[in-house]
């Protein structure tokens, strides 16, 4: 929470606003917390110039990856697959884009 305050040399009038900035982070465990309390704050500071609320969940070290849907694979049938978080196993996902000029090169090899 912070309060800025302006006032011109030239006048005795102080205008002023007060801001209120919430961030937080949490694991990628409770992802469903954070969409529920975003989606439960936004009603109660709709119209309320200067604030900010967000709480966000991010994926850290050990965590389980979010099933990956509907991936297109570059074999014949093209049949679209899954790819599911295996503990232990490795894996290795490249994206990248035909129009991008850094992704041309390493890609030519597909």
């Amino acid at each position: 929470m912070y309060r800025e305050a302006v006032c011109q040399l030239t006048t005795d009038e102080v205008k002023g606003r007060t801001m209120l900035k919430v961030e937080k982070s949490l694991p990628s465990t409770q992802k469903e917390k954070a969409e529920k309390f975003n989606e439960a704050v936004k009603p109660l500071i709709e119209g309320i110039e200067g604030i900010q609320v967000k709480v966000s969940s991010a994926v850290n070290v050990g965590d389980m990856y979010q099933t990956i849907t509907n991936v297109t694979t570059l074999d014949d049938d093209q049949t679209p697959v899954n790819i599911e978080h295996a503990p232990g196993t490795v894996m290795m996902i490249d994206f990248w884009a035909t129009w991008c000029p850094p992704c041309q090169r390493p890609m030519q090899h597909n």
